[in-house]
């Protein structure tokens, strides 16, 4: 009776020394899941072309040229208000009558190409980074824009490149100091 008893306790003893074995590989596993979900599921800076956008909106009567002439010049305030230091973020929320963005200082965030108004989306793809733009005009009023950040995917590197080829601009697009390729 006494042998049973010790078997008992030997095989209890191997089960609980196992354990530390047995969840460090339940944890080892559960982290190659993680890691193969996130492999799958994330999104590479270079496959997609998006900007990190902020505005402020100035709105007007349209049928009004006093309102309009009002929203004109209070932006332009507002520009030189915020090129003597005022922060972007701040001007927005005090200013701006975008009411879905002004509370976020004016962020749109991350836009893809032609979701914006016209003018506006120019302006973004062409813009330097950081820099407050003069008043933009659209059907909702003047915009000050700012391009926070942009990416421009691989695919429209490549075409950009091939547009360029084609129609004799590389020497627009080489990087300073680099000379352009020969087509």
């Amino acid at each position: 009776m006494n042998l049973e008893f010790d078997a008992a306790k030997e095989s209890g003893d191997d089960a609980r020394d196992r354990a530390p074995l047995l969840w460090i590989g339940i944890i080892g596993m559960v982290a190659l899941m993680l890691g193969a979900l996130y492999m799958m599921t994330r999104r590479d800076n270079t496959t997609e072309t998006r900007a990190n956008v902020k505005h402020i909106l100035f709105r007007y009567d349209a049928l009004d040229d006093a309102d309009r002439e009002r929203a004109l010049a209070k932006a332009q305030e507002v520009r030189q208000t915020i090129l003597d230091g005022m922060r972007f973020e701040a001007a927005a929320e005090q200013f701006s009558e975008d009411e879905m963005t002004n509370h976020r200082g004016g962020d749109l965030g991350r836009i893809p190409r032609n979701v914006l108004t016209q003018p506006v989306d120019l302006y973004v793809w062409q813009a330097p980074l950081d820099q407050v733009s003069e008043p933009i005009h659209t059907e909702y009023g003047y915009h000050l824009v700012m391009v926070a950040s942009r990416t421009i995917s691989d695919f429209d590197k490549y075409e950009q490149t091939i547009r360029d080829r084609a129609y004799g601009n590389a020497a627009r697009t080489a990087p300073a100091g680099e000379q352009p390729a020969e087509p």
